[in-house]
């Protein structure tokens, strides 16, 4: 029977034929899409460090930087999906694959950004929690962060999402109607 949702973790990259064998019906990736077509960062990035959220930027494509190798890896992900999971672009998440950013979700759904001090896994996992995911066996900080990005997959498709982004250059699906104008 095919699957509801899948998440990919950057790096996996044989997450692809699996997602592609379990038929999810939204695949949420957490990784950028591609490269600023818009300046030093993106659009989506931009939108989200208006209102507190930061990020690694994803800027113009620096060449073999081994920085970026992780987006590369993310970008290939995306690729291998494409056929049968095309990017989200916005609207309708279904049978797309979604960039994803696990701290924004966990951000917006929190309603405020990680207090100092709060390490980052716990305050995600708090965010897990306090959506109704059981997350004990959760042990991880990719784990978690895959539980977030499936969290995400599971709200937009009961319609209550937004973007941040162009859908010329990629967008980031989040698990709220709207953003808020600061966290």
């Amino acid at each position: 029977m095919p699957g509801t949702l899948a998440g990919a973790r950057v790096g996996w990259l044989g997450s692809a034929p699996l997602t592609l064998a379990l038929q999810p019906v939204i695949v949420c990736v957490d990784s950028p899409s591609g490269w600023s077509t818009s300046g030093r960062s993106r659009l989506a990035e931009r939108e989200l460090a208006r209102i507190g959220i930061q990020s690694y930027r994803t800027g113009p494509d620096p060449g073999d930087h081994p920085f970026y190798r992780w987006m590369r890896i993310g970008f290939e992900i995306f690729e291998r999906l494409a056929p049968a999971y095309p990017l989200y672009r916005g609207g309708d998440p279904i049978q797309r694959a979604a960039e994803v950013f696990p701290h924004a979700t966990a951000c917006l759904l929190a309603g405020g950004l990680r207090e100092r001090g709060t390490p980052k896994h716990v305050f995600r996992s708090q965010t897990l929690r306090r959506a109704g995911v059981r997350s004990p066996e959760l042990t991880t900080p990719d784990q978690i962060d895959a539980a977030l990005a499936a969290l995400t997959g599971l709200i937009a498709l009961d319609g209550d999402h937004c973007t941040a982004g162009d859908a010329a250059e990629g967008v980031i699906l989040l698990p709220v109607r709207h953003l808020p104008a600061r966290l």
